[in-house]
Order: C-alpha cells, then sequence, then structure tokens
C-alpha cells in the first residue's frame, strides 16, 4: 500500500506541471491549526484542499470538520487516495479540464 508521502509527491508532480499552478504539502506543526488538509493547490488565485489518505483510511473527525468549514466557505476540498481521486476532484472543481489532463 502506497504511504501517504509518495501519494502526496505524486500528486504534487502532476499538478505543478498545470500552467498557473503551484501545490504544496502544508508540515505538521504544533503550531498550526488543527486538521488542516495535506494539500494545499492555488490556480490563478484559486485555493483546492487536499485530505491524502492510504487508500481505506478515512479522515479524522478534526480533519472532517476542517473540511467541512473549507467547504462552507467554497473551498475545493476532498480526501483523495491517488491521483486519480486527485484529478476527479480538480476537474469537478473547475480547477483543471479533462484536456489538460491529457497533456
Amino acid at each position: 500500500m502506497p504511504r501517504e508521502t509518495a501519494i502526496s509527491d505524486t500528486i504534487i508532480a502532476h499538478v505543478c506541471r498545470l500552467p498557473g499552478c503551484w501545490a504544496f504539502k502544508m508540515p505538521g506543526s504544533v503550531r498550526q491549526q488543527t486538521g488542516l488538509p495535506d494539500l494545499f493547490v492555488i490556480r490563478f488565485g484559486r485555493v483546492a484542499c487536499l485530505e491524502v489518505k492510504q487508500p481505506g483510511q478515512h479522515p479524522k473527525r478534526k480533519q472532517a470538520d476542517m473540511m467541512q468549514r473549507l467547504a462552507s466557505i467554497h473551498v475545493c476540498v476532498g480526501t483523495v487516495t491517488s491521483w486519480a481521486d486527485a484529478r476527479e476532484l480538480l476537474i469537478r472543481g473547475a480547477f483543471m479540464t479533462r484536456e489538460e489532463e491529457r497533456e
């Protein structure tokens, strides 16, 4: 089973190939807001937040609460277990098109 770090690295590598796009992993810290998603994707001024999990795993309660809070202010947010999941989330959130996916 792939580790979350490997999944995150793969997603970042794919996302950063898109024009006008930047993605980064939010490092954990005792000073960090509890429950923040693992990855932040910024494209043309819009933000998407991705909680990365191993297949079969689910967000913890504080993570789920934070994702709901972000969704309530219209941030594209979701849990992903692979680049395929992330790609679908970003397409649904209008961060990328299916045509860009093929490039």
